[in-house]
Order: structure tokens, then sequence, then C-alpha cells
């Protein structure tokens, strides 16, 4: 297994890191910065070890390392989620947004009828 120098390969000091930290709202923007810390405090000396105590698969420990070292820490500590796009457009919406409205008998109605569409 490869071993690597996490102390000196994350660039930020551990002040830095623990105030990224301790400044998210988003558990999972937490978890990638608690990830970084972790490795940087010199505390654990492989991904499979933190990835152990942070609750994560060493597949995605490998994922987020790699993520940092391409991406660097801006980049890493945002998300990169985008919704969905409806399939229904605008007039199609408006319309099932009126009859559910007035409500559905069942179930099998509600089904059918977005079948329909």
């Amino acid at each position: 297994m490869r071993k690597f120098d996490f102390i000196n390969l994350i660039e930020e000091t551990s002040v830095v890191l623990a105030a990224a930290e301790k400044n998210q709202s988003n558990a999972l923007v937490c978890l990638r910065a608690r990830f970084l810390r972790l490795l940087k405090s010199g505390k654990v000396a492989q991904l499979k070890q933190v990835a152990a105590i942070v609750g994560i698969t060493s597949k995605h420990a490998s994922a987020l390392w790699k993520k940092y070292r391409q991406a660097g820490l801006a980049s890493y500590l945002t998300l990169d989620y985008h919704a969905g796009v409806s399939r229904l457009s605008v007039t199609e919406q408006a319309e099932l947004l009126k009859k559910t409205e007035s409500g559905f008998r069942s179930q099998r109605e509600a089904i059918e009828y977005l079948h329909d569409f």
C-alpha cells in the first residue's frame, strides 16, 4: 500500500481546516473538512484509517483524497450536486398541481394520471 506524507501534502494548516470544519452547516462538507484535518494531524497514517474514523468506505476516502489533490481546498469543499431536471413542462406541472388540489381517490388513480402525461 502506498504511503503518503499527508502532513506535507495538505497545504492548509490544521487551524484553517478546523475552522473550515466548524463553520460548515452542511454535514457532507463538514465531513470533508474533518477528513483532511485528521490526515493533517498525523494521528492517522493511511486513508483506510481515516475512513474508518469518519465513517466512509476506503474507496470513498481515496476519491476524496484525489479530489482534494486535483482541485484544491475551495473546490473540494464545494458540493457538485445538481438537482434533476423535471420531465414535465411548466404547463404540465401546473395541470398536475391543479389536479392534486382536487385530490386523487387512490394512489393507483394518481399513478395512472401521471402515466397519461
